[in-house]
């Protein structure tokens, strides 16, 4: 799908050292307005303020690439999206987003203004591992005019993707039609379907995986809430025996007054104070 950069400058050598400055200058320009759009495109899809479109859980890649004299023609179009995003999408996505980046590129370089266009697309997809992904892609395409620049590359091609897991359990499965209709609306039916049933598979797994998550948080919430009102128990029937003086042992609960050794022996064993049972059990949780 088209040629590189480098491609067009070799050629330019070729046609003399006016054309090669004049070549080299026109593609600068239009290389760094390239970049720039990329990086807007780039802090558009990162922005989690905008809750209107499908939520991103990670983005995965992100990629910019710079073709000059590009042909729309569908089939080479849909084989070079197969090529290269064939490890993230299955062969009826990789087909379906051919399609529609063929009818966009050729609406783009027809409709150019100022000799330069863009346009921004979306598809949710599910990989051949059976995992959600949303691809966002944006093209920016600048057709040259000058018959010398034509010569040498007759437009030029900017396309910036980013890849990101995608939370499908939201959707309702009416949503998730919606999505796919939209997405590849320039796919017909037969070619819909597929991609549909794959993102309702995804979805299933994602709410699933969802309520494993939740009950295991509500065993691990029950067993802390079971630890705490043990410990509390503890706590106040420690306070409790103290309250009654059953943590000295006195004989009738009051403080022994009479410590002569005359009429007392002291015996360690017997006369050191001793814990209650409820006071031991909650010091063995230490």
């Amino acid at each position: 799908m088209g040629v590189a950069v480098s491609a067009a400058r070799e050629e330019a050598k070729k046609q003399g050292n006016d054309t090669e400055k004049m070549t080299d200058d026109a593609l600068n320009s239009i290389i760094d307005v390239a970049k720039l759009q990329a990086e807007l495109f780039k802090a558009h899809i990162k922005n989690i303020l905008d809750s209107t479109s499908n939520e991103i859980s990670e983005f995965t890649h992100e990629d910019t690439v710079i073709k000059c004299s590009v042909e729309y023609e569908p089939s080479k179009i849909a084989d070079h999206v197969k090529t290269t995003y064939g490890p993230f999408a299955s062969k009826d996505v990789a087909a379906a987003i051919g399609d529609a980046l063929s009818v966009s590129l050729g609406a783009l370089f027809e409709s150019s203004t100022a000799n330069s266009n863009e346009a921004s697309m979306v598809f949710v997809t599910a990989g051949n591992l059976d995992y959600p992904y949303r691809f966002d892609m944006h093209l920016y395409t600048y057709s040259f005019s000058s018959a010398t620049l034509t010569k040498v590359a007759k437009n030029v091609l900017a396309v910036s993707l980013m890849i990101s897991s995608v939370d499908l359990s939201p959707l309702a499965e009416s949503d998730l039609g919606v999505v796919v209709d939209v997405c590849y609306r320039h796919s017909d039916e037969a070619a819909r379907k597929p991609i549909l049933e794959k993102l309702k598979t995804a979805r299933e797994a994602q709410i699933q995986e969802k309520k494993d998550a939740a009950s295991a948080a509500g065993g691990s919430t029950s067993n802390e809430s079971a630890n705490k009102a043990s410990l509390q128990a503890g706590h106040e029937a420690l306070d409790d025996g103290l309250g009654r003086g059953e943590g000295l042992n006195s004989g009738d609960g009051k403080l022994p007054t009479d410590l002569s050794f005359e009429k007392q022996s002291h015996d360690p064993r017997k006369d050191a104070p001793k814990v209650s049972e409820a006071a031991l059990a909650l010091l063995r949780q230490f």
